[in-house]
């Protein structure tokens, strides 16, 4: 089994990358992290841990159109929060950390989606993704 998993969106000036790393062979994620690229700059944001259950939630997101926002919270080592909401055609994603005050957000017009399944699929098995 995948013991990563990534979910990519990316606009003509932007990339916003989700990573899982570290599938501990239950259901769990060592760590969970979103990266946001644009030009030579990039923010990276770390929310520690994370279960199965918020790649399936993102995964679901984007899958059905009809969803209008998701949105995880994490609390090692702080508090923080990752919410995403369709808007104008494309994605607005909120990153926030309560401990430090760090409020972050991205707007990507028009992106494109990259997802891999083969986490999930693996995981729930071929046909059901729980």
């Amino acid at each position: 089994m995948e013991s990563t998993a990534q979910i990519c969106l990316s606009s003509r000036d932007a990339e916003l990358r989700f990573d899982w790393l570290g599938f501990d062979g239950d259901d769990c994620f060592r760590e969970f992290s979103v990266t946001y690229r644009s030009g030579a700059d990039e923010q990276r944001f770390e929310f520690g841990p994370c279960a199965v259950r918020g790649l399936r939630k993102l995964s679901c997101f984007f899958s059905d159109p009809a969803q209008e926002s998701a949105g995880m919270g994490f609390r090692n080592p702080d508090i923080r929060y990752c919410d995403i909401s369709r808007e104008a055609g494309g994605y607005r994603v909120v990153v926030r950390y309560d401990g430090n005050g760090l409020h972050e957000e991205f707007l990507l017009g028009s992106p494109s989606l990259h997802m891999e399944n083969k986490f999930l699929k693996d995981y729930y098995g071929d046909d059901d993704e729980g």
